[in-house]
């Protein structure tokens, strides 16, 4: 496993500084672009506070929220309330799950944070089912 930045520092902020979910506009784009299928299984690699898990969870789809820093699992976890979001704690580079099982791989505001951001495309295409779609956002700049 790689050396990483852990945000457990920044959960409290995090929300302020990004957002605390996505706008319905947003999300709307996203299952557009995604063309997801009802009840896609979507895994969210490095999800932070849940901003894009918590309202693809509330459209239907099955999301599970990977997330190796604690402080942001426990945001997740208090933002979610009883909404029915498995969060697993662990690394993208080293992914849980069996291959070919999610119908989406989203990948926000992580790669360019990472040295060993090709392992974790590696493992992300991994669980990807065939006809999935891998979806990643770089660090916005406004």
């Amino acid at each position: 496993m790689a050396e990483r930045v852990d945000f457990s520092r920044n959960s409290a902020v995090y929300d302020r500084r990004h957002g605390v979910v996505l706008g319905d506009d947003d999300v709307d784009r996203l299952c557009t672009v995604a063309a997801f299928p009802t009840h896609a299984a979507v895994l969210d690699i490095g999800a932070g506070t849940g901003r894009i898990a918590i309202p693809l969870a509330k459209r239907g789809c099955d999301v599970v929220a990977l997330e190796p820093a604690a402080g942001m699992v426990g945001k997740l976890r208090t933002k979610s309330g009883s909404q029915n979001l498995p969060v697993v704690i662990g690394e993208g580079g080293e992914l849980p799950f069996r291959s070919h099982v999610f119908d989406a791989i989203l990948i926000a505001r992580l790669l360019y944070l990472t040295k060993d951001w090709r392992q974790i495309l590696r493992e992300a295409s991994r669980v990807l089912a065939v006809g999935g779609v891998t979806l990643t956002r770089r660090q916005s700049h406004h």
